[in-house]
């Protein structure tokens, strides 16, 4: 079996440095690098790792130019997003910029790793609260109506 190849990018060193040691000891995955950032295009261009990990910290309009600038260069590469802002907005505009799952954190590492080779399996990941959040205006409201009682009585 083929190791997913996993690149992380994220401007903290200590998680990433946490993150490299969930991935480690894990057999079906190979942590190629790790980055604070997202400059060397031509190093991601050359390397197509499987799997970008990329950690959001905030969010300004660079975030968005950075997705859409990884999905250019490594456009067969899964891209998960995974950050602690979780505004509908920017949840929506990742999308569109062509991020294939959003994670909230924190997080376990049982969960990341999940996450991870869920979004691998299927080509999208996204939490069930986070898709709750960016669907709210899409999905009717609940009544408050109990349902009618279809059931005939029993003799």
């Amino acid at each position: 079996m083929q190791k997913l190849r996993l690149l992380i990018i994220n401007f903290n060193q200590r998680v990433r440095q946490g993150i490299v040691s969930i991935f480690i000891t894990q057999k079906g995955f190979s942590v190629i690098d790790e980055m604070d950032s997202v400059t060397d295009i031509d190093y991601l261009q050359r390397i197509q790792p499987d799997v970008i990990l990329y950690g959001l910290n905030g969010w300004d309009e660079k975030s968005i130019s950075n997705i859409v600038n990884l999905k250019e260069v490594c456009p067969c590469t899964i891209l998960i997003v995974f950050s602690d802002f979780i505004d509908k907005s920017h949840i929506l505009a990742s999308i569109a910029a062509g991020v294939d799952g959003y994670l909230q954190t924190p997080i376990l590492p049982a969960d990341l790793v999940a996450a991870i080779e869920l979004t691998c399996r299927s080509g999208i990941c996204f939490f069930p609260g986070l898709v709750k959040e960016i669907m709210a205006d899409v999905l009717p409201t609940r009544s408050t109506k109990s349902p009618p009682n279809t059931h005939s009585a029993r003799n």
